[in-house]
């Protein structure tokens, strides 16, 4: 596979070192929930692709002026779909050469899964600077990225799958941590949720100012 032009992740969540991972089954509440997310200071959003439901929620969720991210894709098809809905952000939950390669054709800014050192290489290879690292508490947690990273330091990573709020100081001090996805701040008030988010963010920018990357 050809290299590409990487797209900066960075720079759509440098304001967002908390990504809500949110796997809809049904239509009802959305609005409600974007709401309480908004409240809470949450400008970006992940909607997996897990049910068919989920492509009336990122309709509607359009309407509400969050960015949005499809979660879980993992066929070609579906990439075509986003495109047609306008969606131009897509997370995979593992590495797929053609799945990358038709997001190029798509012109869908894709955040590839890995799990593994040789599927960081891969995506290295293909010019992928920024990953999702899955599932990252079942792979390891912190100690697992902390042996990745050593030999990739230029790898930037979103940790998701099976993370809590109470992981957030222990992921924040590794450098290649760009930023922590999970579920966890759907289920609370936009009073605790704003406080998570503004406490990762201090945890982020301490690991800035500390001379890491």
């Amino acid at each position: 596979m050809a290299s590409i032009s990487p797209f900066d992740w960075g720079s759509l969540l440098e304001q967002e070192p908390l990504l809500p991972v949110w796997s809809p089954c049904s239509t009802e509440g959305v609005k409600a929930q974007a709401e309480r997310l908004q409240l809470a200071g949450y400008g970006v959003v992940e909607v997996t692709l897990r049910h068919e439901a989920a492509w009336s929620v990122l309709t509607a969720l359009k309407e509400q002026g969050m960015t949005l991210v499809a979660g879980s894709v993992r066929q070609l098809s579906q990439l075509k779909r986003l495109r047609e809905l306008g969606i131009r952000f897509a997370v995979s939950p593992g590495w797929c050469p053609e799945l990358a390669r038709q997001a190029q054709d798509e012109h869908i800014q894709l955040l590839p899964g890995i799990a593994t050192a040789g599927e960081a290489m891969q995506a290295l290879a293909a010019g992928y600077h920024c990953v999702k690292l899955f599932p990252a508490r079942a792979l390891g947690g912190p100690d697992y990225l902390r042996a990745l990273q050593a030999p990739f330091p230029e790898l930037r990573v979103v940790a998701t799958g099976g993370l809590q709020a109470a992981d957030m100081a222990d992921w924040f001090t590794l450098p290649s941590v760009l930023a922590l996805g999970g579920a966890w701040m759907l289920d609370t008030t936009p009073e605790e949720a704003q406080r998570q988010r503004q406490q990762a963010f201090a945890l982020r920018q301490t690991q800035v100012h500390s001379g890491q990357p």
